[in-house]
């Protein structure tokens, strides 16, 4: 309960100086969530600038956190010194901020509670992610100085230059350090939390933007119970992919993965773009630099944004350039329009990336609510408001630019992976169903008073959170698509579990972890440990191999080479995790032989095994057994070396 209590202080205050922040940045700022936004994407860019520069030049982390210091510091220094440039203290009441706020804490709580159903999925290991993710934030905030390991395993070469522009995870390392929480926690659940309540204020802050856009009475406190709506893209991926309701790349990780850089910028990232600059009639220098600026912080989250940063981009500047009234302008935007279509013919195409966008293209299609936006799009050009002609050819232009052949070929050159160009399609269309949403808002709004369009958003959110519950109740009990076949669970034995396992981390491998440590110190030796890739925990399965160093940071994982492979030059290249396995599911003379062969070949020092059978066995080779994990969970067995 600790934990929880300092992880929920900190978000709070962390959150009112984004708000503060973004005050400072725009003195004139009015909305709430811009002026949230506007503090987060500010501050967001000076940790991605520390980040990266310290990543890329493989300086020690501890220079990260001084850096980071210092980025707090001038923080509040920049509030205070813009409250008193004001020659005035202007005090925000409570009571105001819950008016424009509350819908959106709400909407937040409710994401957060159902994170306590999803406890297969984080066992899982979040398809096996976390091992890369949570691992590498669990390492860089035990103390580990910087490397460019294999972070799963402990030793290799790492992922490649894009993962060193990702920052975020060095960043909640230092959050992590600072408050001496368990990773596990503050990741999956306040990290996630943090990012739904950010999502939710991007929604709110880009439907501010187009309601000023379109019309100048309008009323700001109401605007947040439009937001209820996208509760949608939260339903249960698996019931979604299930129904076809809304099928699309890598669902999974808005349910379970929400802390994911990528899972963020896959739904704010086009938003975040445009919102400022919808009634700019001329492209400036600001507007590049600010952009410049966007995008930057869009690629610290993750790399995987680079497609969608290039299609919004160009959209953006043809679009603009053509609705200027001076010709000169318009010539330039059609000579970039054939340029891009030049380009794209030029480029080899990417069959793979051209086969995945194709795949959710048509998915999409099937979608009801896809549907039902098309037909919203389609009749908001009958609205005759140029901001809103401006905003459909964007989205016309990017659609094109995302899924046609040959204009789509420099987005899938960036995207380079099949799923990087799926994952940017995705953005596109919750991009596409958010705006819709603002139009039918805004159409209400014209022909029905404030109290009954906030009554019937209010009743679409009470439908979306029953839909949140009904979907998971329905395919909780399965982590991937199952067609027709339904996989019910039970909300009341789901909850339980992590209401035990209250650090969303299994208590056994929090344990081991700790052993695993203490074992190390003791012996003062680097433990390499062969463990199962699988175990059984709470009746699901738990991807030990992968998640070990997230719970024992010092150790060598060996048994995850299956899922992150070592490099050639690595001393575990040629490790075969199946003899292990032969050994515990049928521990005899010859199988333990093998698995002495191996121990020997690769200095291993340390067994983890779950069945007790292999006591003598491993005694013979020379292991002692060190420790028992909650009554024979698991049994830990180290060896000496000669």
């Amino acid at each position: 309960m600790k934990e929880y209590l300092v992880c929920g202080c900190f978000f709070l205050i962390f959150t009112m100086l984004l708000y503060a922040l973004g005050k400072a940045v725009d003195i004139k700022e009015e909305s709430y969530s811009v002026k949230f936004i506007k503090g987060y994407l500010v501050y967001s860019f000076f940790v991605a600038i520390g980040g990266m520069s310290v990543q890329l030049l493989h300086l020690k982390y501890r220079i990260f956190f001084a850096y980071m210091s210092v980025v707090l510091l001038l923080a509040v220094l920049k509030i205070i010194y813009s409250i008193k440039q004001e020659n005035y203290i202007k005090i925000v009441t409570l009571k105001n901020f819950v008016k424009c706020n509350w819908f959106l804490i709400v909407l937040t709580i409710i994401l957060c509670y159902m994170m306590f159903y999803y406890y297969r999925a984080f066992w899982y290991g979040n398809h096996l992610d976390d091992g890369y993710y949570l691992t590498k934030i669990a390492t860089i905030a035990s103390g580990c100085e910087n490397n460019i390991d294999n972070i799963p395993v402990g030793v290799g070469k790492g992922l490649g230059i894009t993962y060193l522009l990702n920052t975020w995870e060095i960043e909640s390392a230092f959050y992590i350090k600072m408050l001496h929480v368990t990773p596990s926690l503050y990741i999956r659940l306040f990290q996630s939390g943090f990012n739904y309540y950010l999502f939710f204020n991007c929604v709110l802050a880009f439907g501010d933007r187009i309601a000023r856009a379109v019309k100048k009475d309008y009323n700001k406190k109401a605007l947040q119970y439009v937001c209820g709506t996208c509760l949608l893209f939260f339903v249960y991926y698996v019931y979604m992919q299930d129904t076809k309701l809304l099928f699309l790349r890598d669902t999974f990780t808005l349910n379970t993965a929400m802390y994911f850089g990528s899972s963020i910028v896959k739904m704010i990232a086009i938003m975040c773009l445009l919102m400022f600059y919808l009634e700019d009639e001329k492209i400036t220098w600001k507007m590049v630099l600010g952009v410049f600026g966007i995008s930057v912080v869009m690629i610290s989250k993750s790399t995987i944004v680079l497609p969608t940063l290039f299609v919004t981009g160009v959209s953006y500047v043809i679009v603009t350039l053509l609705f200027t009234k001076e010709w000169k302008q318009k010539i330039i935007g059609i000579i970039l329009a054939a340029f891009i279509v030049l380009a794209g013919i030029i480029l080899p195409n990417n069959q793979v990336a051209q086969k995945e966008v194709y795949q959710y293209v048509f998915n999409a299609l099937k979608s009801p609510f896809v549907i039902g936006a098309l037909a919203v799009f389609g009749c908001s050009f009958f609205a005759r408001k140029r901001v809103i002609y401006k905003i459909n050819t964007m989205v016309i232009l990017m659609g094109l630019l995302f899924a046609i052949p040959q204009l789509n070929d420099i987005s899938e050159f960036l995207a380079v992976y099949g799923f990087v160009a799926g994952r940017a399609w995705s953005t596109y269309v919750y991009t596409f169903l958010i705006i819709n949403l603002w139009y039918v808002y805004l159409f209400m709004s014209k022909i029905l008073n404030e109290t009954c369009v906030k009554i019937i958003f209010i009743a679409i959110t009470c439908g979306m959170v029953r839909l949140l519950f009904y979907g998971y109740e329905t395919d909780g009990k399965e982590l991937f698509v199952t067609d027709n076949m339904k996989a019910k669970t039970n909300l009341e034995e789901d909850f339980d579990v992590l209401y035990r396992n209250h650090k969303f981390e299994p208590d056994t491998s929090i344990e081991l972890g700790k052993e695993l440590e203490r074992i190390g110190k003791e012996k003062k030796k680097k433990l390499f440990v062969v463990s199962p890739e699988w175990a059984l925990v709470d009746n699901t399965i738990y991807t030990l191999s992968v998640q070990l160093r997230s719970v024992a940071p010092d150790v060598v994982s060996v048994s995850a080479v299956n899922r992150y492979e070592v490099d050639r030059q690595c001393q575990l290249y040629g490790y075969d995790q199946e003899i292990y396995e032969k050994f515990v599911n049928e521990p005899s003379d010859e199988s333990s032989r093998k698995l002495s062969k191996q121990v020997k070949k690769y200095n291993i020092n340390c067994i983890i095994v779950q069945n007790k059978d292999c006591e003598n066995y491993l005694d013979k080779i020379g292991f002692k057994q060190e420790a028992v994990i909650q009554g024979g969970v698991y049994y830990v067995w180290y060896k000496s070396a000669r």
